[in-house]
């Protein structure tokens, strides 16, 4: 009886194995190709630069100068912050509360109690609600599961090397996306210095349905404030 159950435990011992081994081989198959993905956007980003010799392409040359300047200017910012996440996030949270009522910031006081009683000793003002949001945003499982994570990913690489300027070229398009999707936002990043940087946020913030409105209601801001903070 005791070989048998040797032998279902060395079984199962094994096929766990095997099932941990499948998924790391898999999750290394899905980094080569993102790596892929990225070289190749940095050959072409790179390849961008030949319009620069032709002058009916000097507005693309004159764009593409641009971005580099500002995702360096960025990058320069990040470094120089303790927390430039934080830092997008209040921002983001200052342009939606700027003006909020009572009744609003009640409606949210309430909401951060759903996710921790330790909320229920702040008292919310206008001039607080922002970076008591901003900070129980940034602690939410999911917002750092989404940016931590592609933080870690953007920083493993070296930004001089192709693999980098694909990187760069990715948070272009990010950006691009953000000046059509939310302008007040992104000239409020731009201000900054940090409008390269929102690909970082961008994967928890864009999926929300009221991310894109310029006049929001009352429900509506309450709404975007508890899928910050989930």
């Amino acid at each position: 009886m005791s070989y048998m159950l040797e032998v279902k435990d060395k079984m199962e011992a094994d096929h766990q194995l095997a099932l941990q081994l499948e998924r790391a081989l898999q999750g290394v198959k899905e980094i080569a190709k993102e790596q892929v993905q990225v070289l190749n956007n940095g050959i072409e980003r790179a390849s961008w630069w030949s319009s620069c010799f032709f002058d009916s392409y000097q507005d693309a040359c004159d764009n593409l100068k641009h971005e580099d300047k500002r995702m360096v200017q960025a990058v320069i910012k990040m470094f120089k912050s303790n927390d430039i996440i934080f830092e997008m996030v209040k921002l983001y949270v200052d342009s939606i509360l700027s003006n909020a009522s009572l009744s609003t910031i009640n409606k949210i006081s309430q909401s951060l109690l759903k996710v921790s009683s330790s909320y229920a000793s702040a008292k919310l003002t206008n001039h607080t609600v922002s970076y008591v949001v901003a900070k129980a945003a940034c602690e939410s499982f999911g917002f750092v599961f989404s940016v931590r994570q592609g933080l870690n990913k953007y920083l493993n690489g070296a930004l001089m090397t192709l693999t980098g300027y694909g990187k760069v070229a990715l948070a272009a398009s990010a950006a691009n996306r953000l000046k059509s999707a939310n302008p007040n936002y992104y000239h409020i990043l731009y201000a900054n210095n940090i409008e390269m940087l929102y690909f970082l946020v961008e994967p928890h913030f864009s999926k929300n349905a009221y991310f894109s409105k310029i006049m929001l209601s009352e429900d509506e801001v309450v709404f975007l404030v508890e899928s910050l903070i989930r």
